[in-house]
């Protein structure tokens, strides 16, 4: 099945999964052998579809939460808002991994901490769920803090970083990216740099992350400036001892 996805072409293997496309055909393999050996026997057809939907209703209502789950894995197969192979993370629940294997009935989901969780399938009909595989970038936000002496030189030092920053290979550019004096602290002069980052594994965005991060520490030194750090300053009329 992949072989034939593979020769349709990209839109087609975009919209089509090869495990939903074989368990269909497995799934009308199984009912038509079922149906063909029932007429071998002896049994009418007909006879069997009416029994099939008294039987049907009974069935329904003993099972409904294992209909739910089939009918819950039915529309991630032909939906596909994840894939095996993608990390997903839900908001509303404390779910979160890499996706293993999407059944009729339930989705295995590897944590970070190797650990599986089994979500049945139901779930997911009732939920937000957040693929984080199909991000195109991944947005970083820092804020760090310099000494009120260096007011003079904020504007020429955040202009350098916010031009530096674009030249990283791992900085996507088309993204909205700042480097901006925020306000007022007690002790500082907040500001905050802004960039999305093309790696959206967690490791690969660390590092990218890291080199903006030693980049500011870089520039700063340069300008002859300092980070701020909490300072207190006492007024006294009389000697401090």
């Amino acid at each position: 099945m992949e072989g034939v996805l593979d020769s349709m072409g990209e839109r087609w293997r975009e919209r089509l999964s090869p495990s939903v496309i074989a368990r269909s055909v497995q799934l009308i393999i199984v009912v038509s052998t079922l149906l063909s050996l029932a007429q071998v026997f002896g049994y009418s057809l007909s006879t069997l579809l009416a029994f099939g939907g008294i039987g049907g209703i009974i069935l329904g209502l003993a099972a409904k939460d294992w209909l739910a789950n089939f009918f819950g894995g039915l529309m991630l197969m032909l939906d596909r808002p994840f894939t095996e192979g993608d990390w997903i993370r839900s908001p509303d629940r404390s779910i979160e991994g890499h996706v293993e294997k999407v059944g009729w009935r339930l989705t295995k989901i590897r944590t970070f901490d190797r650990r599986p969780i089994y979500v049945p399938n139901s779930i997911f009909t009732g939920i937000v769920v957040e693929n984080a595989t199909r991000m195109r970038n991944r947005r970083m936000i820092e804020n760090f803090s310099l000494r009120y002496e260096d007011i003079g030189k904020i504007s020429r030092i955040l202009s350098r970083i916010d031009d530096l920053v674009q030249q990283i290979p791992e900085v996507d550019s088309r993204e909205p990216h700042y480097a901006v004096f925020i306000r007022y602290d007690d002790s500082a002069l907040l500001c905050q740099v802004r960039v999305h980052i093309t790696r959206t594994d967690r490791v690969g965005f660390l590092k990218a992350q890291e080199s903006i991060l030693l980049l500011v520490a870089a520039v700063v030194d340069e300008e002859g400036a300092s980070f701020a750090y909490p300072t207190r300053r006492i007024l006294s009329d009389g000697s401090i001892t």
